[in-house]
């Protein structure tokens, strides 16, 4: 079985350029799979849930964590983003990597990978319990009640490694 990350890597077909965001273009047939193929992506214990009939090749990760759903973005094609890529790409879009205000205030984004290999990104939705939202490639939106969900590469998403304000 081909991991998530692998999935998202070898969907994508051709990259555009529209305004200041990434858009790839791409076509994904989002395989069937039962709850016992996520939680072999999550580390031992995280509960999750996943919004039912989300599944949709239109959008993904990086595109729903910038509130688009009509398109695929990815500007790096085939590949994993760095940490310095993917950070231009959110700065661009007005996220700070160090919050604008006090300590307390949560991020709102989080990135999973390495600083080599970023391949994929959550909203926060609260702070208490930790919880995040994000869009798994062609399948469904997933809620994870943690920051720091995945398992390692190349089964999972890997550790969060940047947080965005």
């Amino acid at each position: 079985m081909l991991s998530v990350k692998r999935c998202l890597k070898y969907s994508a077909v051709t990259v555009a350029f529209a305004a200041s965001a990434f858009i790839t273009t791409q076509v994904i047939a989002a395989p069937s799979h039962d709850y016992s193929w996520f939680e072999g992506q999550l580390k031992s214990g995280i509960q999750y849930s996943i919004e039912d009939g989300s599944a949709t090749s239109t959008y993904n990760c990086l595109a729903y964590a910038l509130g688009v759903t009509s398109t695929w973005i990815w500007p790096w094609g085939s590949s994993d983003a760095t940490l310095s890529e993917m950070t231009k790409v959110l700065t661009d879009q007005g996220y700070n990597t160090r919050s604008p205000g006090p300590s307390y205030i949560p991020p709102r984004l989080v990135v999973y990978g390495s600083s080599n290999g970023i391949g994929h990104i959550a909203k926060i939705t609260n702070s208490n319990p930790q919880t995040t939202k994000s869009k798994w490639g062609p399948w469904e939106l997933v809620d994870t009640k943690s920051y720091d969900p995945y398992r390692p590469t190349p089964n999972g998403y890997g550790p969060a490694v940047q947080y965005y304000w």
